[in-house]
């Protein structure tokens, strides 16, 4: 669990933690690079991102009175990257926002459907 300010443990406060991840991992460009040789590429940035939240689940959390070990290593899933890119993309096309396409398809129909 993450303490905030004043050291008390609040799981809310990990619901943000994706977001802030990512945030980090775009740095130079929320700095102001000007060419892309000064940008990460995507690769470099799911890199840092996998590499940084393997560093947070290497240690154990408590959660209250319940103790949870370190959780195992993430590793980057290409199929599974290119299966969201399509559905993100999909999402903006036809101006929709929801895990399930409108035609019912659902994460886990579209992941199982790419690896077919």
């Amino acid at each position: 669990m993450i303490p905030d300010s004043k050291g008390r443990k609040n799981p809310s406060r990990l619901r943000n933690l994706p977001a802030v991840l990512l945030a980090a991992s775009l740095g130079p460009l929320a700095a102001g690079a000007q060419t892309p040789d000064e940008c990460p590429s995507p690769p470099q940035i799911a890199g840092e991102l996998v590499r940084d939240i393997n560093a947070i689940r290497a240690e154990p959390r408590q959660c209250g009175a319940i103790h949870y070990p370190a959780a195992p290593e993430l590793t980057w899933n290409e199929v599974l990257f290119q299966v969201a890119q399509r559905h993100s993309d999909d999402m903006a096309r036809r101006d929709y926002f929801s895990h399930v396409t409108p035609e019912g398809l659902t994460p886990g129909q579209r992941a199982a459907n790419a690896r077919r």
